[in-house]
């Protein structure tokens, strides 16, 4: 059985413990029609931009989880498209996010990530709550020629992954970061693989 988040309510909720929260945020529907592009970005002294994602898509990001690990709610959890821009305190002595080691960005993205699930409780009401399921699984394997992938040189840096429609470009890093996201769109189901 696999851990599955769910919506217990969309009701307005104190956020029980003395989170970290931004500065200021700016949260709007992004305009109508197609998006060219979605992301999420940390920013420099712990703040955040996105463009063009679902409230489903950042609580992923946000709670470290799969897609298939978050249910319930309303449908536009899934169909709104959100534009956030969010600040940390300011902070003169902070490093540009592309200068920081790999330590220093996980540590960024865990308070920006405590930061955003603070805003959704106090902008969105959202409470979550944890239970077990059973779910269909996938099993990734390799073709019967083997693996076309090729281990980066440089496994020191972590990398970039940007994807879109039938599109995904992974340069550096670790192949499991890079799976986890492309196996993320994959129908909703939880997957392993055979080594």
């Amino acid at each position: 059985m696999r851990s599955v988040f769910s919506f217990l309510a969309l009701l307005p909720a104190l956020v029980a413990q003395s989170a970290a929260t931004f500065e200021t945020a700016s949260i709007h529907p992004t305009p109508e029609g197609p998006c060219e592009q979605s992301m999420i970005q940390p920013m420099t002294g712990g703040g955040l931009r996105t463009e063009c994602m679902t409230l489903k898509a950042m609580m992923v990001w946000a709670y470290q989880v799969q897609n298939y690990q978050v249910s319930g709610g309303p449908a536009w959890v899934e169909s709104a498209n959100w534009n956030i821009l969010a600040r940390g305190p300011a902070m003169e002595s902070a490093l540009e996010y592309e200068k920081m080691t790999d330590d220093q960005r996980r540590q960024s993205s865990a308070l920006v990530r405590r930061r955003l699930q603070a805003l959704f409780a106090d902008r969105f009401g959202l409470v979550v709550g944890r239970e077990a399921r059973e779910q269909p699984v996938y099993l990734l394997t390799a073709g019967k020629n083997g693996s076309k992938l090729k281990e980066s040189e440089d496994q020191s840096k972590s990398g970039m992954v940007r994807g879109g429609r039938g599109l995904l470009i992974a340069r550096g890093g670790c192949w499991k970061r890079r799976r986890n996201f492309w196996v993320s769109s994959l129908d909703g189901r939880y997957w392993t693989e055979r080594v």
